[in-house]
């Protein structure tokens, strides 16, 4: 399946680090490789990771961290919506492309 980032999904992504690079910066570089890791097999196996609907779309937990990926399959094409910390506000979540 191909790969595909919103915009908004990109600015997420890379700011996954910020708020624990002051603490840990191996432990954000961890963070964000988890967070690829678990995008990666949603790619080969969307069906794979432990998903769940969200406001019509999938949202896949990165055990242990505690992140939500969201995502769209469609056409050949897993769409990641966006990238949040579990423990923000569910109103920020994601619900549409």
């Amino acid at each position: 399946m191909r790969l595909r980032y919103t915009p908004e999904a990109v600015t997420e992504l890379a700011s996954v680090p910020d708020g624990i690079t002051d603490r840990s910066p191996q432990g954000a570089l961890r963070v964000q490789s988890r967070i690829l890791k678990t995008i990666n097999l949603l790619t080969n196996i969307p069906t794979a990771a432990s998903a769940r609907v969200i406001r019509h779309c999938g949202a896949s937990w990165c055990g242990p961290i505690p992140n939500l990926i969201f995502y769209r399959v469609a056409d050949a094409e897993v769409v990641i919506i966006g990238v949040r910390h579990a423990a923000r506000d569910r109103a920020s979540m994601p619900d549409a492309l």
